[in-house]
């Protein structure tokens, strides 16, 4: 984005958002039903998305009008979705209690990762594509290792409530932050396995979604359905 500055934003719809002008440029929905998790390609001309009835993946192209271009996982029902770091290979994760990663040249499956025991809200590949980090509905967080397929014993959030969103630091390499229904947001050290802060007063609501700066190595940020966005120092775990 380095000729302007795009937001997206899903719902029941895409909406394609100038920064500069904070006008909608885009507007579409590839799929049968609203939105439940986008996600931009390495260099901004691509978004993945998922929709709340499961039906497929869908890759767009955006750089102009939106346009479909790959279409994936039509029988994974899947939710969420993700891009690796060169946006070669796209995972997605759903219903079907799977996650599964597929090459965005080819349309095929690659691979298929096992172990959660309930829907999966959410995953995210780690910093060099090396693990996948996928969150529940039961509030186990598995860690996945893209080579091995294996997964080592599930970090389970203190509240055990549904895991929303997982997201990895840019700058710790090893450290995780997840969201969940009972408003919480917990920090996990990948490294160790364990679960180094928690901060349960943040909302009052489910937290749905957060975000490591790209830029701040100390802040993170979350969001929930209490309508509130709220900013954490990472170093000083407040």
């Amino acid at each position: 984005m380095a000729e302007d500055f795009k937001l997206a934003t899903a719902g029941d719809d895409i909406k394609i958002w100038d920064l500069k002008s904070f006008s909608v440029t885009d507007q579409y929905n590839p799929h049968s039903s609203g939105i439940s998790d986008i996600c931009w390609s390495h260099n901004n001309q691509l978004i993945a998305s998922a929709s709340t009835c499961t039906d497929k993946v869908v890759l767009s192209f955006v750089k102009t009008k939106a346009s479909p271009v790959i279409q994936v996982a039509e029988n994974s029902k899947p939710t969420c979705v993700t891009l690796n770091s060169n946006s070669r290979y796209l995972a997605s994760a759903g219903k079907n209690q799977l996650v599964q990663v597929w090459d965005t040249k080819s349309c095929k499956l690659k691979k298929t990762y096992r172990g959660h025991q309930d829907t999966v809200n959410c995953v995210r590949f780690n910093w060099n594509d090396t693990y996948l980090a996928s969150g529940s509905a039961n509030g186990e967080i598995y860690l996945h290792s893209v080579v091995s397929g294996v997964a080592i014993k599930p970090l389970v959030s203190p509240g055990t409530q549904s895991i929303q969103q997982v997201g990895y630091s840019y700058f710790k390499k090893s450290l995780l932050a997840s969201v969940s229904d009972d408003g919480a947001l917990n920090l996990w050290d990948t490294n160790a396995s364990k679960c180094v802060a928690t901060f349960t007063d943040s909302h009052r609501a489910p937290a749905t979604a957060l975000s490591f700066s790209p830029v701040n190595d100390m802040l993170l940020a979350s969001a929930g359905l209490d309508k509130r966005i709220v900013c954490y120092s990472v170093q000083a775990k407040r």
